[in-house]
This record gives C-alpha cells, structure tokens and sequence, in this order.
C-alpha cells in the first residue's frame, strides 16, 4: 500500500474581499505545494469531501460508500469544461451555504470551516467521463490511485 501524504494549509478567511479570492489564494496555495513535491502532472483528478470523512479517506481512498462493482467517483480535473479545480473547491468550500442541494461539507466544533481535498493519479481510472464520473481499473482501488489529501484549516485572526 502506498503511503498517501497529508498537507495542511491553514487560511484566514477575513484577510480575504469575498470567497472568489479566498479560493483563488487556496487553489494556487495548493497547486504550488503539488508542484513543490513533484507531484504535479494535468491530468490528476481532485475531489473535495467532508472533513469528517478524513480518516476513511486515508484508508479507503475514497470518501463515500459505493458498491463495489461500481467503482466510481465524481473527481474534476483542472482543465475540464463542467468540473475543474475551481469547481471542487466551490464545492468544498463555499457549499456550507447552500447544504440542501448538496452534501453539507463542514463538520461541527473543531471541524467547523474546515474541508479537505483528495489528489488521485489518473492513470489508475478506466473511464472519465465529461462530467468526471471517475471508474477505477479493475484490480486497482481508489487507496492505490490517492496521491495526497490537502487539509485547509481555517485560522481565527
């Protein structure tokens, strides 16, 4: 089993003018720390999930219960037209707003602001389709595919 790396970005929400710039800074704050380790490539695969879910992340690869057979997750990619990195992160961050149309993704007490985005090697993945419904290779798991899982973890000013 491949050891998965676990980065942590902290931020100050309130040295930000709207969450436009807030994700703009996180985005480039992750995609430098890719590049620092050498991990970057663009094709990965990025999927925001509840800080919650962290510990399942780490050992399954994957935030969500899906039968096995079907072998799929939803995962943008940084130059798709219907879900790119920007949009993984408006789902992650900014979706604590709106939690009836999608899953809440903040946890509550010292989860609370928190959220968390899992990095994937494409080339474990069968199928991507264009809206990046991911199907992982046969014999292959969504652990092995896990590169990274980035933490952002808001600071108090």
């Amino acid at each position: 089993m491949n050891k998965v790396e676990l980065i942590e970005i902290n931020f100050d929400s309130n040295q930000f003018d709207g969450d436009s710039n807030l994700l703009s800074f996180l985005e480039s704050q992750m995609m430098s720390t890719v590049k620092k380790k050498r991990w970057y490539r663009p094709d990965l695969l990025y999927r925001g999930f509840l800080f919650s879910k962290l510990s399942k992340v780490m050992k399954t690869g994957k935030d969500v219960d899906t039968p096995s057979e079907e072998n799929i997750i939803w995962a943008g990619e940084e130059n798709n037209d219907w879900y790119t990195i920007r949009a993984v992160f408006n789902y992650a961050h900014v979706k604590r707003y709106n939690p009836g149309f999608f899953a809440r993704l903040f946890g509550r007490g010292k989860e609370e602001g928190r959220f968390a985005i899992a990095i994937y090697d494409r080339s474990y993945f069968i199928n991507i389709t264009a809206k990046c419904a991911c199907t992982i290779a046969p014999g292959k798991s969504f652990r092995e595919a896990l590169i990274a899982v980035v933490m952002f973890i808001p600071q108090s000013s």
